[in-house]
């Protein structure tokens, strides 16, 4: 199944500001992410007020995403340290 990359506007304005090579190597996990066979294995699931989410790490950086139907949805790209505010 092919899985559409969607960004909400919040992860947009987070991707806008961080720097170059951290840009490239968040592009490069999250195409590797869609390239799996079995998207919902990519990450690994939240717990409490985070649940319907899960997280994919990059470094010292966090992607919050979760999978709709065809879509894979970034909500947040941050620094481990705000990332869960």
């Amino acid at each position: 199944m092919a899985y559409e990359l969607v960004f909400t506007d919040t992860s947009k304005r987070q991707i806008k500001k961080l720097d170059t090579p951290i840009k490239k190597r968040i592009q490069i996990k999250l195409l590797e992410a869609l390239s799996v066979p079995d998207v919902s294995k990519v990450g690994i699931q939240l717990s409490g007020e985070w649940h319907p989410y899960r997280r994919l790490r990059i470094g010292t950086y966090r992607v919050i995403f979760n999978i709709s139907g065809n879509k894979f949805v970034v909500h947040r790209v941050q620094h481990r340290k705000d990332v869960y505010r």
